[in-house]
């Protein structure tokens, strides 16, 4: 019973106080809400590309790359979607941007 007055001031933040909150996800991004098709290219590429940047941040930090071939896992970054990724983010601002 103590959450009904907080469940409450949500629906009525969400329908009446900010009547675009179900066009926008709350993050460090205000992006809209992405389509299942967006959703889709997403969740199939940003493991892939979380991995290898992160694997690839410890190893120049280790020194096992050099930043000399910084062309090369640009290419990388690519062949594993980043530039579908960051299509499908680019259009999410879009759609606010839009709106706003």
């Amino acid at each position: 019973p103590y959450m009904i007055p907080k469940q409450l001031w949500r629906y009525k933040f969400a329908t009446e106080l900010y009547p675009m909150a179900d066009r926008r996800e709350f993050g460090a991004w205000f992006l809209a809400i992405a389509t299942d098709d967006e959703n889709a290219v997403v969740s199939e590429k940003s493991e892939a590309l979380n991995t290898y940047a992160s694997e690839l941040i410890t190893d120049l930090i280790l020194g096992n790359k050099s930043l000399d071939d910084l062309p090369e896992y640009q290419q990388e970054l690519e062949s594993l979607g980043l530039t579908e990724y960051l299509n499908v983010m680019q259009a999410r601002r879009d759609r606010i941007v839009g709106n706003d």
